[in-house]
């Protein structure tokens, strides 16, 4: 695996970083989403009252908003369709971040995911404590895991999140 020159500063590798830092949230946010549009799924089975044209004279002079308990079910069902839409769109576009990022993970090799998983996933939050954990140096640890947090910025960001170089030497 080639080491690349990471700045701190490249917000490729930054968002990347957050990514692996909140991987476990994701995933559970997708299971609870999925649960979720599950619910919705098995109360929308429930057939709601017909739709009703106007406001019907239930609840009149008591207070209240003037409508029927029909009315009110139709409603009800209105909303959970129109959330079951915006949980799937959110689900989509989660599910396709955390896809693409396992599968950059999954591209590196063993040590450098194990690395990054310690480091980032699990929270180690010290290089020492990770390179405790792969049995090797401190130092061996941090530079296989910037350059492995550079390859997975590269990977899921293409040629854009490479390190740019700065000088230029031509020869004659």
């Amino acid at each position: 695996m080639p080491i690349y020159d990471v700045h701190e500063y490249n917000g490729y590798v930054s968002t990347i970083k957050d990514y692996l830092l909140h991987y476990t949230a994701f995933t559970q946010y997708i299971k609870d989403t999925e649960m979720r549009i599950q619910d919705i799924e098995w109360m929308l089975e429930e057939n709601p009252a017909p739709r009703v044209p106007g406001l019907s004279g239930a609840g009149g002079c008591g207070g209240g908003d003037g409508t029927s308990p029909q009315e009110q079910d139709y409603l009800r069902h209105e909303q959970l369709k129109d959330e079951k839409k915006r949980l799937e769109r959110d689900l989509k576009k989660v599910k396709g971040l955390v896809d693409r990022l396992t599968e950059c993970f999954h591209a590196l090799d063993e040590t450098d995911q194990k690395i990054l998983e310690i480091y980032y996933i699990d929270n180690a939050k010290s290089w020492e404590w990770t390179a405790k954990m792969i049995n090797a140096s401190t130092t061996f640890t941090f530079k296989h895991g910037k350059a492995a947090i550079q390859e997975m910025a590269t990977r899921f960001f293409g040629l854009k999140a490479m390190p740019i170089q700065t000088r230029f030497v031509f020869i004659d």
